[in-house]
């Protein structure tokens, strides 16, 4: 026993599963991040864009049209919630797949689990900001820069995490080539 306590979602069926939900979850937050451009005759929503300036973040929210602010904040925010749910899920599970048969539970390489976990809180907080501002129908300056912080560590961390995955993938896929 090396120590870990695995079950359903730590095994390689669970990461099959997460995987098959992550994707899903991801073809539908893109589906209606499209519905979402197309309401507001194609501004883009400020989720997607990498380290918005406050100036784009309160020009894209402020001039967004009634129904296209109502789709953002109540269907795209409640798709983009269940999103983060599913790739915080898929890539803690898989990160820790892949270290538990080489390192002990207590080594500190098992700490990068959580860097998929730091930016999906970054993501709510990015989306709980959004909300906000779309409830008010403002894009104060304030909440704006915290809007961009909070994006600017999302990215980093759930693409950190996104390599992880890939690289680990690649290494036991060429561990198991060589063997």
């Amino acid at each position: 026993m090396n120590g870990y306590k695995n079950g359903f979602m730590h095994s390689f069926k669970g990461i099959m599963v997460q995987l098959a939900i992550f994707l899903g979850m991801m073809w539908l937050m893109r589906y209606t991040a499209g519905v979402v451009s197309k309401l507001n005759f194609s501004q883009g929503i400020v989720d997607l864009v990498f380290a918005p300036s406050p100036q784009y973040t309160a020009a894209v929210l402020t001039s967004m049209e009634e129904s296209a602010a109502k789709f953002y904040r109540w269907v795209f925010l409640t798709v983009d919630f269940v999103y983060v749910l599913a790739y915080c899920t898929f890539y803690r599970c898989s990160i820790r797949y892949m270290l538990q048969k080489d390192y002990a539970p207590t080594h500190i390489i098992n700490r990068l689990t959580m860097l998929p976990v730091i930016g999906g809180i970054a993501d709510l907080t990015e989306n709980t900001l959004i909300f906000i501002m779309l409830g008010t129908g403002a894009a104060p300056t304030a909440l704006c820069v915290m809007l961009m912080i909070a994006n600017i560590i999302k990215f980093l961390f759930v693409y950190s995490s996104l390599m992880i995955v890939l690289g680990g993938t690649i290494w036991k896929i060429r561990g198991l080539l060589s063997s």
